[in-house]
């Protein structure tokens, strides 16, 4: 999922070239649009901030809010802070030191290609 600011250039649809606010501007039921049938399109809260502080008029759809919704809590749980496990050693952490007998072909490791063939 993409999160949209005011400043993302459309690369799609009838507002190609276009920004997310200047389309706002001009057509707020196609940025409803594009929240309920495009699955990547989403705008943070943030960006909403910005978009009616510059258009106080601006409003989604009430089912483009419902969807807005379920998007921001899907990018939140997206992106939690990891468990730290200072316990943890990784075994792999100096597997694949090497490039000199292939050159680290593809950004590959001798061990690594030497193990993949083995």
């Amino acid at each position: 999922m993409k999160a949209y600011t005011i400043h993302t250039v459309f690369q799609f649809g009838k507002y190609l070239n276009k920004s997310v606010l200047t389309v706002c501007k001009v057509d707020s039921s196609y940025i409803s649009w594009c929240m309920i049938n495009l699955e990547h399109f989403f705008i943070s809260d943030d960006a909403f901030k910005d978009i009616i502080s510059e258009e106080s008029s601006f409003r989604l759809s009430h089912e483009a809010n419902l969807v807005q919704e379920g998007k921001q809590i899907e990018c939140e749980s997206q992106f939690e802070e990891p468990i730290e496990n200072y316990d943890y050693h990784d075994p792999y952490e100096n597997y694949g030191t090497s490039g000199e007998e292939y050159g680290w072909y593809n950004g590959w490791s001798d061990d690594v290609i030497n193990d993949a063939f083995d």
